[in-house]
Order: C-alpha cells, then sequence, then structure tokens
C-alpha cells in the first residue's frame, strides 16, 4: 500500500492518524497467511517522512519497536519473509541538481550513509531470521553514491529511484533473491 510501512507504525496524515494505513497494517499477517506466497518480500523506506502517530523521542526506538513487532507477526503466521534494505537518501532533489549541473553531474553524488532506522532494520530482519539484502553496492561506488551511472539518472525525485535506473538493478536482485530462496 502506497506511502504504509510494512510495520507496525502509525502515521499522521494532515495531522490525524492515518486509519487506512493502520487497518492495512494490522489485517496483512493474516491476509498473506491466507494466500500462502512461498514469500513475503519487505522493502521499507525506513525513514519516513510522514510524522509517526506515537508520540516519540527517539524514531529509531519507534521504527524498531513497530518493524519488530511486524516481523513478529509474519514470523507467527508460519510466513517466510526476506527484507531488502533501504536505499540512499540524496537529500535532495537530483534532476533538479542535475539540471543545474548538466556538465558536472558528479556535484550531484552524495556520500553513502545509512541511516539508523535502516541499520536497525537490518539487526531486526536478522534477529527473526529473515534473509537481509543490500542494494547499497548496487547503487554506490565505494563512498560516493552517483547521481548517474551508465548514463542513467538514479534517482527520479529526492529519495525514490529512477525506473530506468532500477531496471538495470533487476540481473542483481534476482541473482541475490536466488542466494536466499
Amino acid at each position: 500500500k502506497s506511502g504504509c510501512p510494512a510495520t507496525d507504525l502509525p502515521l499522521l496524515r494532515g495531522g490525524i492518524t492515518d486509519s487506512n494505513c493502520v487497518k492495512w497494517q494490522s489485517a496483512l499477517p493474516k491476509k498473506l497467511a491466507s494466500e500462502k506466497p512461498e514469500y513475503v518480500i519487505i522493502a521499507n523506506a525506513t525513514q519516513i517522512t510522514a510524522k509517526v502517530a506515537t508520540p516519540t523521542t527517539s524514531y529509531v526506538n519507534t521504527w524498531s519497536a513497530g518493524f519488530s513487532s511486524f516481523l513478529g507477526k509474519l514470523q507467527a503466521q508460519g510466513l517466510k519473509v526476506i527484507v531488502i534494505g533501504d536505499t540512499p537518501y540524496p537529500g535532495q532533489n537530483s534532476p533538479s541538481c542535475l539540471s543545474v549541473h548538466l556538465k558536472d553531474p558528479s556535484a550531484c553524488d552524495v556520500t553513502r550513509t545509512r541511516t539508523p532506522s535502516s541499520t536497525v532494520t537490518k539487526e531486526i530482519a536478522l534477529k527473526y531470521g529473515a534473509p537481509f539484502i543490500d542494494p547499497l553496492d548496487w547503487i554506490c561506488d565505494g563512498d560516493t553514491c552517483p547521481a548517474v551511472r551508465g548514463g542513467t539518472n538514479v534517482y527520479r525525485d529526492n529519495s525514490h529511484l529512477s525506473v530506468a535506473f532500477t531496471r538495470t538493478l533487476v540481473p542483481a536482485l534476482t541473482e541475490a533473491l536466488k542466494k536466499v530462496t
């Protein structure tokens, strides 16, 4: 469901709890169990830009509790889960940056980093026995995540990978999935 993370983490939309998201998050484990998929693959944006509905002093702790709870529910339903790690956040609108730096696209590159919530996602996945696939090596070169790879814009905005670039990742993702299934 677009904009709803696969986690027990209620979000605020327009200042009120997004009840559609909460219903989806609550119903999903049993719905998946009834459909009996061979695997459930989770790929979340871990650094949620919407505000969480639960008062918190630590977003990472709130994310951690919500993701742990959700994986626990999937595990209780006997589902096999694979978690794909988050992609790097460029921190800027990459196409806008590239339009200003036509002759030097490397000016729009970003440093390879992981958000604390992304790091804890991997720890939680492994704790629950879910294989973790990390896409950072497919996107970044060493410590740099280029804005353009192989002549293709990596991002379509300030956080989403472009469709064209995502297509270049199909062989790597296919291979990674074969290794964990």
